[in-house]
């Protein structure tokens, strides 16, 4: 329109800088309709070199898609705000387009390029990081989870929650702090999680906070069946619905046909909405209660199913978790797993990585909780920001003299996750060849 009434540029521009902060003012009001429509007036209208208005701009529009359900669109906006970003140097908002982009990649079960732009974010922030890279470190501390390092779990949700906490009267400290309950839950430490989230639920009930409360509710009622306390489990239920909850207390409660009913209803709802993360969660209790339903052969085909769709992003504790039903579907399972084109080293990592009874056993009783089910460096680490577990790891193999292939088939992962962990541990180490990791992981006495 503007264009149509023979505006000069700078009138133009000033169109732009308008609707841009227009865009601003509907972007704290959430008011996703007005942010898109206002971004895309002010990119229409702002010059071509006006690349702070268009970077900001940017990230606003891909906000407002990602908000909207619209990945695609919001990946693209991101990425030029990212571009933008680089030609003028203004990292925050490549920061966040970064977290940004992360959060849909795991939305979409991509854990590898989620970790990777999640990392960026915070190689972008510097030494003295502003709290809202605490989101990428919440998002680290989600996959390494997902990946069964709970150990570099911990220490992501514990470097959050200290940046969450900058912010006053904030929620964000939730994820981290829910993160935390979920990392004592897999240990064992089943009385730990239910404090760490009987604090959480204070917290939010203080200030009114509810974005997280779905999470919550949900690692509540697995604390509660993991207690075998199924009535308590079914109030809370009953009072925040929630159908992978509700299927998981029917299941329990020996209502195998409503669990099948709600889960079912559940996967159709995840798939519609393009949440490919939640749509395996789903398939995985999906199976263990078709098994429980004595339908073993349609429970192992979708487990294969699951399994082929899961194994690129290296998911474990998604099958972990699930508990030792389904570590039955996958024995059954394992020697079909090329008709599914499903790696037999990929269910060997998910097969060791579920805990023997006497692990199984822990937190049920006045006993200690078990240890990480990874293995903890055994050395100080003077370095800004320590090697996880299986970074210590996969150097080893690199000093060995074992190829990245090798590397692979010895710890059961991927070739990506091998790069990924390669790619890691030599920005930490500050390096960027094979030879001189070594040298420099010998120099500090890390191997």
């Amino acid at each position: 329109k503007a264009a149509a009434e023979g505006l000069n540029e700078k009138d133009r521009d000033l169109i732009g800088r308008i609707a841009a902060i227009r865009a601003t003012v509907a972007a704290g009001l959430q008011q996703v309709d007005a942010m898109i429509a206002e971004s895309q007036r002010a990119l229409a209208n702002l010059l071509p070199d006006n690349l702070a208005f268009r970077t900001s701009t940017n990230w606003k529009l891909g906000y407002a898609y990602h908000l909207n359900g619209d990945f695609a669109a919001a990946k693209a906006a991101y990425q030029d705000a990212i571009v933008r970003s680089q030609a003028t140097g203004n990292t925050i908002f490549a920061i966040m387009s970064h977290i940004g982009l992360a959060d849909i990649y795991q939305i979409e079960a991509q854990l590898l390029l989620a970790a990777e732009h999640y990392q960026s974010a915070l190689d972008l922030s510097g030494e003295q990081p502003l709290p809202s890279v605490g989101e990428a470190h919440s998002g680290l501390a989600q996959i390494y989870y997902e990946w069964n390092d709970l150990d570099t779990a911990r220490r992501h949700a514990e470097q959050g929650l200290h940046l969450g906490r900058q912010w006053e009267r904030s929620d964000s400290p939730i994820r981290n702090e829910w993160m935390l309950a979920r990392v004592q839950l897999a240990s064992g430490d089943i009385a730990g999680a239910t404090a760490q989230l009987a604090k959480i639920v204070a917290f939010m009930q203080q200030f009114h906070f509810t974005r997280h409360l779905d999470d919550v509710v949900t690692t509540q009622v697995l604390t509660m069946l993991a207690q075998n306390a199924i009535a308590h489990a079914a109030a809370l239920v009953q009072e925040h619905p929630s159908p992978l909850s509700r299927a998981r207390v029917a299941l329990a409660q020996g209502d195998i046909q409503t669990a099948l009913t709600v889960v079912a209803a559940a996967r159709q709802e995840m798939v519609a909405q393009g949440r490919q993360d939640k749509t395996l969660r789903t398939m995985a209790l999906q199976a263990t209660v078709l098994a429980a339903a004595n339908r073993r052969e349609e429970a192992v085909q979708l487990l294969g199913e699951t399994l082929a769709l899961a194994e690129p992003g290296g998911w474990i504790r998604l099958f972990v978790d699930e508990g030792p039903s389904l570590a039955g579907l996958l024995t059954q399972l394992a020697p079909q797993a090329a008709l599914y084109g499903v790696t037999p080293a990929y269910i060997a990592t998910l097969l060791a990585a579920f805990p023997t009874g006497d692990e199984r056993d822990v937190g049920k009783a006045d006993t200690p909780p078990t240890a990480p089910m990874t293995v903890s460096p055994i050395v100080d680490q003077p370095l800004p920001e320590p090697l996880s577990d299986r970074e210590i790891e996969v150097l080893q193999l690199i000093a060995a003299g074992h190829k990245n292939q090798e590397i692979a088939d010895e710890l059961f992962v991927s070739l990506n996750t091998v790069r990924y962990h390669t790619k890691n541990l030599y920005g930490k180490l500050g390096v960027n060849k094979r030879t001189q990791a070594v040298a420099k992981a010998q120099e500090l006495r890390l191997i």
